[in-house]
């Protein structure tokens, strides 16, 4: 793999606390949301990360999805999951 390649799968897209999004998303690069996504999210090649402060209502096709955050109901078809739950108490 050339340094270009190594590059292009490197890259990670970003939504941030303060994106609100309600639609479809499709993207060829690694996704990482911590905002508040409603709709469809599309990555067949590709990994989802679902941040501890984010809230995800969507229909989800990721080759790998991994969540944050505390225990959430989840609903997912021909992916990988890992879970990272964790509690607020101590």
């Amino acid at each position: 793999m050339n340094n270009g390649e190594q590059q292009k799968d490197m890259r990670v897209a970003t939504f941030g606390i303060s994106v609100t999004i309600k639609g479809d998303i499709t993207a060829a690069e690694d996704l990482t949301i911590d905002g508040q996504v409603e709709g469809k999210i599309e990555l067949p090649e590709h990994t989802l990360t679902i941040g501890p402060n984010a809230t995800v209502m969507a229909d989800i096709n990721a080759k790998v999805v991994t969540v944050f955050g505390p225990e959430r109901t989840i609903r997912l078809c021909q992916c990988r999951v890992t879970l990272n739950c964790f509690s607020a108490s101590a």
